[in-house]
């Protein structure tokens, strides 16, 4: 395509110089950081020529140029700080596959193969993005799962097939494009049953049903996945393209199980349990320790899984190179959701017994917070992950009051066991604690 733009000046229109324009954006952001100069100014360069023409594009039905170029859009913006504006691209782009007919076989049969096994593609990119979109913005989305009838892409692995992902050194291959459909279907289900209007009508016995449901699903998931490609086990050594999909898959994953639960860092009602549970830390009458009726969640059968899950994706995440901006962007809301769950574990460290990752967790958690609070003052300090941040911060100083204040307890209770003279002025330390922290 970029070939004949300059070999055939005369063969140029709008919606070639757009997809040139979204190729350069979509390379650069493929790019390291450090081996290019004002890169972001020439991304936004680019973006803004490629929406010049969109007014043309999204009544274009000639070929699949125009809903080629608005997902790209579509992309270039969902990975970025201020991913809204893909919100609206995505229904036009919906818009465009419901016009070209992709949603359905029968359109396809007066394409060429070629064309037609492309616009399957297309379709399911589509499928995938309004999928993700909808779950990160908690909003319905526009491809319904009982209007289409185009085949879901098989698992078949071959160098050749579009979506394989291959390791640097070739010995490891994955269809990427087939489990991350899946997946979206899996994203699908989460909003049908968790944030929908009919959702919101369901009984609380009926929402714990469908957590349940969606917990299984997936689980089935990662099941499907090769055990070398399980989250465990990735390393720096598959190689930067495929390690960066394999992180995005699996960050996707962890969130759609903290979503279907409401355990994510935009749920009022988790964030203002795990509030007025902390508030016994800064109010010493209201002290109750072992009391987590306000936090039921810490001792469900799944809490577990969600340790394991969170922590995980944590330290994936933290595997990014800092360069990788859209990637980084990408994946802050599992980042925030995974942040939350290990504080809220040594919050109600009282509570459970999930105590052997406790110290590990609180440095994970340390490093995290730091983290995320460089990126959003390299970023503008963005306000709405501003205000996660603040509450997380706060809530994590809490919970290490919660940690020193428990293993007090602990202490002396082995002290008056063994009949010591030395025993713990429990009264004391906590006027000491609170009034550290009233300070």
């Amino acid at each position: 395509m970029l070939e004949r733009w300059y070999n055939q000046p005369m063969g140029r229109d709008e919606a070639t110089w757009a997809a040139v324009n979204v190729v350069l954006a979509l390379s650069l952001r493929q790019t390291d950081k450090q081996e290019r100069a004002d890169s972001e100014l020439a991304t936004n360069t680019y973006i803004s020529n490629a929406q010049s023409v969109l007014n043309g594009l999204v009544t274009r039905s000639e070929d699949l140029k125009g809903l080629q170029v608005v997902l790209g859009l579509v992309i270039l913006f969902l990975y970025t700080s201020n991913p809204y504006p893909s919100c609206v691209l995505i229904a036009t782009a919906i818009k465009l596959v419901h016009r070209l007919r992709l949603h359905t076989k029968e359109a396809k049969a007066y394409m060429d193969p070629e064309t037609a096994a492309q616009g399957d593609r297309l379709f399911w990119i589509a499928y995938i993005l309004d999928k993700d979109i909808s779950m990160r913005a908690i909003e319905p989305y526009c491809l319904q799962d009982n209007d289409y009838d185009v085949d879901i892409p098989t698992n078949t692995v071959a160098e050749h097939v579009p979506g394989t992902l291959v390791s640097s050194d070739g010995t490891l291959s994955l269809n990427f494009f087939h489990h991350r459909v899946q997946l979206a279907r899996i994203q699908a289900k989460v909003y049908d049953w968790t944030f929908s209007v009919r959702a919101k009508k369901l009984s609380q016995e009926q929402h714990q049903a469908a957590s349940r449901r969606v917990q299984q699903m997936i689980r089935h998931w990662r099941s499907s996945l090769p055990s070398e490609f399980q989250a465990d086990k990735l390393s720096l050594s598959m190689g930067g393209n495929m390690l960066r999909h394999l992180i995005s898959i699996h960050s996707t994953c962890g969130h759609c199980l903290f979503m279907a639960h409401r355990i994510h860092a935009r749920d009022a009602v988790w964030i203002q349990q795990l509030t007025e549970f902390s508030d016994q830390f800064v109010n010493p009458g209201e002290l109750n320790l072992g009391n987590d009726n306000s936090v039921p969640m810490v001792r469900s059968e799944a809490w577990q899984d969600f340790l394991q899950t969170a922590r995980l994706g944590i330290k994936l995440i933290n595997l990014i190179s800092p360069s990788d901006t859209g990637l980084v962007w990408s994946v802050t809301c599992a980042y925030q959701a995974a942040l939350v769950i290990l504080i809220a574990n040594n919050l109600t460290v009282s509570s459970h017994t999930h105590h052997d990752w406790i110290d590990y967790d609180a440095g994970l958690i340390d490093e995290s917070v730091a983290a995320l609070d460089k990126r959003i003052r390299d970023a503008g300090n963005l306000p709405v992950i501003r205000n996660v941040l603040t509450a997380c911060s706060e809530l994590n100083q809490r919970a290490k009051l919660a940690v020193r204040l428990h293993r007090m307890r602990i202490e002396n209770e082995m002290l008056r066991y063994g009949g010591s003279l030395f025993e713990v002025d429990l009264a004391a330390v906590e006027e000491e604690i609170f009034g550290t922290q009233a300070t």
